[in-house]
């Protein structure tokens, strides 16, 4: 298994990304090899304290770098030298079998589409966040693929996440809930109307169980939230927040455990056809490292080829009602 690292992403780059190799690396199967995509030099002088890259580590030199503040489409067009746009090609060739940065989501989510390609009947990916609520888990996607949704983008991803928790806990018929800031159909923005109006119609094939608000998440009211990436990223960074202040004033737990964003610290990006993670950009070395674990997981679970066969099955089976 190969394991594609940005080493330019993330707002600590080069040193989170090369620091996280370099921790987790000795800890790894022996099956597992990591590859990093970036400025061959900045790689080196990060990697020399601790007396270079060793060989479990390959190194991919890429000149150019994406910046936060880049335009994503631009960025992928005018710099096809990145460490972004060389990583992706390579897990598009079959060079990787995963590819992890915490750099710039829009980049990463364009090259992803550009790149990789969108499965059939998909028109965006969403990025796939697990929240726990006691013993259960809940899915909220997008987390920000797409800051900007249409109904039908929001509808194709409860149609992910119907097959997500379906694949992943076994849930036959899951519970899907469209965010929103009331129960009441009438309630919200006109993408959250328009969305709501277009959910019911999938009844046949879709647990929808209507409106769920924020406090809902807590209730485990839905097993998957629906919402669009403004709205589901802003959520799942409070939801991140509660960990530091939790921890200083209540003692140590698996449960509170589950909240330490910095073992997550990356999310899958589904509805591409390749196994992509987005970092949080200000991932620490630890981060890093889960992340490289979360990728492996994610490979030797089949998720993402796995899914489109269900999501595919889904939507035939609501054509025929």
């Amino acid at each position: 298994m190969r394991i594609g690292l940005d080493a330019m992403g993330g707002d600590f780059a080069p040193r989170s990304p090369v620091q996280g190799a370099l921790a987790v690396l000795p800890a790894l199967p022996a099956d597992v090899q990591l590859v990093l995509y970036g400025q061959r030099a900045a790689i080196e002088a990060e990697a020399a304290s601790a007396g270079g890259v060793p060989p479990g580590i390959e190194l991919v030199d890429c000149p150019e770098v994406v910046l936060m503040e880049d335009h994503p489409a631009l960025a992928m067009r005018q710099k096809p030298h990145s460490s972004i746009a060389v990583g992706l090609q390579h897990l598009a060739e079959g060079r990787l079998d995963a590819y992890i940065s915490a750099g710039s989501t829009g980049a990463v989510t364009v090259g992803s589409i550009q790149i990789l390609k969108l499965f059939e009947g998909l028109h965006r990916p969403a990025i796939a966040g697990v929240y726990p609520v006691e013993d259960k888990q809940v899915l909220i996607l997008d987390c920000g693929a797409n800051t900007d949704s249409k109904p039908e983008y929001l509808v194709e991803f409860a149609y992910i996440g119907h097959a997500y928790m379906k694949a992943v806990y076994g849930l036959e018929n899951p519970r899907v809930g469209l965010l929103n800031i009331g129960e009441e159909p009438s309630k919200g923005n006109q993408l959250a109307k328009e969305t709501h109006a277009m959910l019911q119609k999938h009844g046949h094939t879709l647990n929808f169980v209507g409106n769920v608000e924020g406090w809902d998440l807590n209730r485990y009211a839905a097993d998957v939230f629906v919402c669009d990436g403004f709205t589901g990223n802003i959520l799942m960074k409070m939801v991140e927040g509660y960990y530091p202040y939790l921890k200083k004033i209540l003692p140590y737990t698996p449960e509170l455990e589950q909240l330490n964003f910095e073992r997550v610290s990356g999310l899958p990006l589904l509805g591409v056809q390749g196994n992509v993670i987005i970092g949080h950009g200000s991932a620490s070395p630890q981060s890093i490292g889960h992340l490289v674990h979360n990728a492996q997981d994610l490979v030797r679970s089949g998720l993402v080829t796995s899914l489109p066969p269900l999501v595919s099955g889904i939507w035939k089976a609501e054509a025929t009602q």
